[in-house]
Formats: structure tokens, C-alpha cells, sequence
């Protein structure tokens, strides 16, 4: 599920001027292009709805006989449950797909003579569409959960900024992966089968399904070392006061040394296979 259309528009059309004012037009672009589809915005709001009300019945069922499972109530859990959605709501991008389809079409070859480094200008996108979509799709979804479930409040104001800065994270490192991803269609055409499976991957590894802390002990070892917490598991755990405030701040600097390694790693990827293609046509 995207959460925007790809961007089209004409090379004409396209920002000019001085790279990183050619960054800011990407993100007024991109908040332009998600307005510009209001159904699809619709759509992705109710699909979000239901998906929440689905996880959170079963956990409902779950905690039927009993008060706490893994040091989560009820109430916290379907505020996870919420919180999973809504995030998911706001970094969700098809960024990879998009990158695909403009390299499978030929169509990159206009990216490429822009004077601006074209992953960047990607995520620059991405910030962009998130503005809209926390506007016409995440506030919403949260105020119409809020409504369904018993939504707790987050631990103190100290937390509520950390679960907001770790949120603004979570764009740069799923772009991040998704450039890595949409990038491998310079050496191959199959390459939605790896979109398919990084979303399914992600979507579990991040602890949108279901929260570390009931993983076992092992993989919860391993994926802390891995920037994929920092999508849904981290930010939430922040949110209800699991995690202290300073342990929070070192764990939130983590994430975006994360993001950056992952832009950078994107970058010179994107570098090394662009330079090695070979697009025929006239």
C-alpha cells in the first residue's frame, strides 16, 4: 500500500535553480502531489482503520483473561496497536516502486540530468508527502481511533518529544531502504518481488505486528543493533514511558545516525549502478 502516487510531472515543470532550494521545491512537490488525489487518500485512511480495528480485536480476545502480558495492559496494547498504524500511516512510501518503474520505463534518464544528487532529492520528496499525509491521513486516523480504543496518554511531555523526534526518523530510514531496494532495478527487472518482500519483512522486524518485547530474547539482541525498531517499536516504547527519558535520547540519536548511514549507503549505491547503466533509445 503507497502512501502517494509517483511523481510525473514534466521535466519543464521540474525545480530549478540552486540545489538545495531544488530540495525544498521536491518537497513542496510532494505535498502538491499527495493533495492531488483525494480519493486515494480516502482509501488509505479507511485500509488504516480497518487494519487497526483487526489487530486490536485480537488483542482483545488476547487479554480476555488477562490483566498483563509482557508488561503491557490492555489499554497500552491497543494504544501500540494504534500508534503501529498511525505510524505506519505517516512514513509509508512506494518510494522503491517508484524508483522501479522509472528506471524499467526509461523515464530516469530526466532524473538524471537534474543538477540536484537524485536520492536526496527522493527523500526531500518523501518529507514532503508525510506533511500531507499527517494532516489528511494520520491525525485524522488518530482521532477516529481515539474514539474506538481507550488511547493512554503519553508518560510525560519529555517522551512526547522523543516519540516525535524518533517519528521524523522513521521517514529518512525507510526511504533510506526503499531507495537501497528501488535502486537494484538497474541490475535486475524482477524487482517487485524484493519490494514485496522488504514490506513484508519490515512491517514485522519494526514491531508493528506484534512489540519486542514478546519476541524472544535472542532476535529482540539482534534487531536492536538494526535501525528497523526505530519504525514502530522504539517510538511507541517512548511514547508510554517504557523506555527513561535519558536511555531515550541515546536510543534517538541511534536511529538517526541510522537514517543517515542508510542515506549514505543509498547514495553511492545509487552512484555505483547509475553509472554502469545502459539506457537505449532515442
Amino acid at each position: 500500500m503507497s502512501g502517494g502516487g509517483p511523481v510525473t510531472e514534466p521535466l519543464a515543470n521540474r525545480p530549478t535553480g540552486a540545489p538545495w532550494l531544488m530540495y525544498g521545491s521536491m518537497m513542496r512537490i510532494g505535498f502538491l502531489n499527495y493533495l492531488a488525489k483525494p480519493s486515494t487518500v480516502m482509501l488509505i485512511l479507511v485500509v488504516f482503520v480497518l487494519q487497526a480495528l483487526i489487530h486490536g480485536s485480537l488483542w482483545r480476545a488476547v487479554f480476555i483473561n488477562r490483566a498483563e502480558i509482557a508488561g503491557y495492559d490492555l489499554h497500552q496494547m491497543l494504544t501500540y496497536v494504534m500508534l503501529a498504524w498511525a505510524l505506519r500511516s505517516f512514513y509509508n512510501n512506494s518510494l522503491d516502486r517508484e524508483i522501479g518503474e522509472r528506471i524499467r520505463k526509461g523515464m530516469i534518464v530526466s532524473d538524471l540530468i537534474l543538477p540536484i544528487n537524485y536520492p536526496l532529492g527522493r527523500i526531500a520528496l518523501i518529507y514532503g508527502r508525510a506533511g500531507t499525509r499527517l494532516l489528511t491521513t494520520t491525525l485524522p486516523y488518530v482521532v477516529a481511533m481515539s474514539l474506538i480504543f481507550p488511547v493512554t496518554a503519553p508518560a510525560s511531555p519529555a517522551h512526547a518529544v522523543l516519540f516525535a523526534v524518533t517519528a521524523l526518523a522513521s521517514l529518512a530510514i525507510f526511504g533510506g531502504i526503499n531507495i537501497i531496494v528501488g535502486t537494484t532495478a538497474f541490475l535486475t527487472e524482477h524487482y517487485n518481488g524484493l519490494c514485496t518482500l522488504k514490506g513484508f519483512l519490515v512491517t514485522l522486524v519494526s514491531g508493528t505486528f506484534i512489540p519486542y518485547a514478546l519476541m524472544p530474547t535472542g532476535l529482540q539482541r539482534v534487531l536492536a543493533w538494526l535501525p528497523f525498531r526505530g519504525l514502530a517499536d522504539l517510538p511507541i516504547s517512548l511514547y508510554l514511558g517504557k523506555v527513561d527519558v535519558a536511555h531515550g535520547i541515546g536510543l534517538v540519536l541511534c536511529q538517526w545516525a541510522w537514517a543517515l548511514i542508510l542515506l549514505l549507503v543509498g547514495r553511492r549505491y545509487w552512484d555505483w549502478t547509475s553509472r554502469r547503466a545502459q539506457i537505449d533509445g532515442g
